[in-house]
């Protein structure tokens, strides 16, 4: 028996991973209860590896802004390459007043790239990011984000793997899906009037 965090296994094995499409569709509820319409995605830069976080983040950014009634920002579909370019589309030229950025890292730099381009953060544009990893605390301004659980992952893997070792006969695969926390801080705001 085996155990895979935050992957997909093989038909033997068990997998825990975090819900991204919950996850997603929870950060696009509250942008829209914030008020915000006009929502854009960050995507991934060409450097991730392919990993199903990739296609379960944007898919459902896509399905929750057709339920609300909103189009998808222009770009969403794109390799993330330049925050200074991803910032003059989506913000200045097609007015999205809210980013949710496919991690940390592209978070991260769409403040430097906002910086460069006197866009404000959250005055003109709100910014959420998956992964509340430590640069997001000490950052300004500090991002709202939607955070893996680790060490619950973690736990529930050893579990489920001693699970599997100590009863080898009842042993059945699980996929165990596990909720993010969100955790708002000062990187989002009500869209400007």
């Amino acid at each position: 028996p085996y155990v895979v965090i935050n992957g997909l296994c093989g038909p033997t094995g068990s997998s825990v991973i975090p819900d991204d499409i919950d996850a997603t569709r929870r950060v696009i509820n509250y942008l829209y209860d914030l008020g915000h319409r006009r929502i854009a995605y960050a995507g991934p830069t060409a450097g991730h590896k392919k990993h199903r976080s990739i296609e379960d983040r944007h898919d459902t950014y896509l399905a929750s802004l057709k339920e609300y009634g909103l189009k998808p920002i222009e770009g969403h579909d794109k390799i993330f390459n330049s925050a200074p370019a991803f910032l003059a589309s989506v913000v200045l030229q097609n007015q999205a007043t809210a980013i949710l950025a496919y991690d940390h890292v592209e978070a991260i730099k769409i403040l430097h790239g906002a910086h460069s381009l006197d866009i404000q953060i959250p005055k003109q544009t709100s910014l959420v990011c998956f992964n509340d990893e430590y640069m997001c605390t000490v950052v300004t301004p500090s991002l709202t984000t939607m955070g893996v659980p680790l060490r619950q992952i973690g736990r529930i893997a050893a579990e489920t793997l001693l699970e599997h070792i100590n009863s080898p006969a009842d042993y059945k695969p699980k996929l165990i899906k596990l909720k993010q926390e969100l955790t708002i801080r000062n990187s989002t705001t009500p869209p400007p009037k």
